[in-house]
């Protein structure tokens, strides 16, 4: 197999570029990320961010919606994007061969949506609908209730979607300034993965891009700092044949000391593995869940670490019990060196297999140089993680003791 080159640089405008050379390879993916999500709303913005990337695809100056989403389909490419609460990513996949065509598409669109009226009012539905479907999936809306009151007082408190109000609110221009203020070349960056060397798509890329903006886009809105109660709360809906359950902390941001340990804690606790400690617990031992899992959400100044489970109604309080168990176990013992040896290399198992995926990897190089502004390799998180010891394992650990934990029910 071909080594792939990862490649960085700045592009004569000031937006950076991020390349993975794969040598032989049949399929390019091109794609632009933006420094700008729903962290950077106000009040009444709640919601445009993700509106603008439905949007962005419904028409520019120079062509039509209908040419904008058939241009990569016909020729069996894809064109999508994501909104989360500090990025927005666009992108293209395409079979090699079209990455001019893909790269100016990009470039029109970030250049160029008018957000037609017309198009403007019939997403409004869509994203309504969105909403709701959200609403009426308890093992989705949790996560974005739990938000909500875990960051309470900060700007990462609100829902990426917005609310019905505020997206029947939004109008053409709305969108236009959202683009003007944030879709510039010192927030973004063009990502590129193919065949194609760096300097080959650099020299590509200066052309299309010349016309980007340039204006400095502001910072997201200053927020008062988070509020530290610790919250217990039901939400009863009815209906549901079992319990909802989220239990969180805050967490430190993406930039903390104690990052590979509490990304490690997750994977130990909550992970992808069947052995997984919950899962052992819960569902092996007990029988109690179906599925029992672990997340974190690392943003630039603060975050959360997020257990989730389903189980019947009446078995709420004995689940909750079995994870305080596990919690406690972690902070009370000492992992032993056998014991972090084997969950550091089951770890950087899985991180290798999710590295063969090579959206996952140039995605991974992209977001990487849009918040850290250098590519965080795979090298840089084996070293982090065997840099790990038992101590600082435990160290990590009091950020997500039981009495930290808050919890939120729908049932």
């Amino acid at each position: 197999m071909d080594r792939e080159i990862i490649a960085h640089g700045i592009l004569s405008n000031r937006m950076r570029l991020v390349t993975i050379t794969v040598p032989n390879s049949i399929v390019e993916y091109s794609g632009i990320g933006v420094n700008v999500g729903s962290s950077y709303e106000s009040r009444q913005e709640e919601g445009l961010a993700h509106f603008v990337e439905h949007t962005i695809f419904k028409g520019t100056s120079r062509h039509s919606a209908s040419y904008i989403l058939n241009c990569m389909e016909l020729v069996g490419g894809e064109l999508n994007a994501f909104t989360n609460k500090e990025e927005t990513i666009i992108y293209t996949i395409a079979p090699k061969g079209y990455f001019l065509k893909s790269s100016k598409l990009l470039s029109e669109i970030v250049s160029d949506s008018v957000f037609p009226e017309k198009e403007i009012d019939k997403e409004k539905s869509v994203v309504c609908d969105e909403i709701d479907s959200y609403l009426d999936t308890p093992s989705d809306a949790i996560f974005d209730e739990l938000d909500e009151r875990l960051f309470k007082g900060t700007c990462y408190a609100h829902n990426i979607l917005g609310n019905k109000k505020s997206v029947r609110n939004f109008t053409s221009e709305d969108c236009k300034e959202w683009l003007k203020k944030y879709f510039t070349t010192d927030n973004s960056v063009f990502f590129y993965s193919g065949p194609m060397s760096y300097h080959e798509v650099e020299s590509k890329i200066e052309k299309i891009f010349g016309g980007y903006r340039t204006a400095k886009s502001p910072d997201k809105i200053k927020t008062s700092k988070v509020e530290d109660k610790i919250f217990n709360e039901v939400i009863n809906i009815g209906n549901l044949h079992q319990s909802h359950v989220a239990m969180a902390s805050r967490i430190p941001g993406i930039d903390s000391r104690y990052q590979p340990e509490l990304l490690l804690l997750s994977n130990i606790l909550g992970g992808p593995g069947m052995n997984s400690r919950l899962n052992m617990a819960l569902r092996e031992k007990k029988g109690l869940v179906y599925n029992v899992e672990t997340s974190t959400s690392l943003y630039s100044d603060i975050g959360s670490f997020v257990i989730y489970y389903g189980c019947d109604h009446e078995d709420e309080n004995l689940c909750r019990k079995l994870v305080n168990c596990e919690l406690n176990k972690v902070n009370e013992r000492s992992f032993s060196q056998r014991e972090l040896d084997r969950y550091r290399s089951q770890y950087l198992g899985q991180l290798t297999v999710a590295l063969d995926s090579r959206e996952h990897s140039i995605m991974s190089a992209a977001r990487s140089m849009l918040c850290r502004n250098r590519i965080l390799t795979k090298k840089d998180v084996e070293e982090k993680i065997m840099g790990i010891t038992p101590s600082s394992l435990q160290e990590a650990a009091k950020f997500i003791s039981p009495e930290l934990m808050s919890s939120l029910t729908i049932r």
